[in-house]
């Protein structure tokens, strides 16, 4: 629909006849239901699954802790732990346009993980401690993850994302907080 808006819109500068009917046409869009929230047991049984110093532990804690998208996952690493005023402090900007900035305090526990894991550039890496070339690559391998921990299909990146806001809205946060630990600059985007 956006193309062919597009293009009559081209040919409307060029001398064309203008086709009124695409300007009334609705967008049509199929809902997939979206990303489904991680529960508390599934986060465990992954949890219990992808022990302590495995490979793929450090991306729970480290998606709790920064409610990273997918695409930031395969690409944060040491080089995104700082300091600021005497305090350890994990601060990126996600990739994703018009995201806001994200600098909190790590969780013991995320510390605690990466500890545990040789000195990589990221701390998401291939079995062979290489990055992930891709978030496509992180994605598929996630979904291996949790069919290894026996977690039902679709469990993903942003539904650990939506899960943990859910949670943090249960336990008192406010919208600002939410929005500022997923990175988000328009509250509307929290309220969904």
């Amino acid at each position: 629909m956006k193309a062919l808006r597009a293009a009559f819109l081209w040919g409307k500068g060029r001398g064309f006849k203008e086709n009124l009917a695409i300007k009334t046409m609705k967008k049509i869009h199929k809902n997939n239901g979206g990303a489904e929230a991680w529960s508390i047991s599934e986060k465990q049984d992954f949890l219990k699954k992808h022990g302590p110093g495995t490979r793929q532990r450090p991306w729970t804690p480290l998606s709790l802790n920064v409610l990273p998208r997918i695409g930031d996952v395969p690409i944060r690493g040491r080089s995104h732990l700082t300091e600021k005023d005497g305090t350890n402090m994990i601060a990126l900007l996600p990739g994703k346009k018009r995201s806001a900035f994200v600098d909190v305090p790590p969780l013991q526990h995320f510390l605690e993980e990466i500890e545990l894991h040789p000195l990589h550039t990221t701390f998401m890496t291939t079995a062979t401690g290489k990055s992930f070339a891709s978030s496509e690559l992180m994605r598929n391998r996630i979904q291996n993850w949790t069919a290894q921990a026996g977690l039902p299909k679709r469990r993903t990146q942003h539904g650990i994302r939506t899960g943990a806001a859910e949670l943090l809205g249960l336990t008192g946060a406010i919208q600002c907080e939410i929005m500022s630990l997923m990175s988000h600059t328009q509250a509307k985007t929290s309220e969904e």
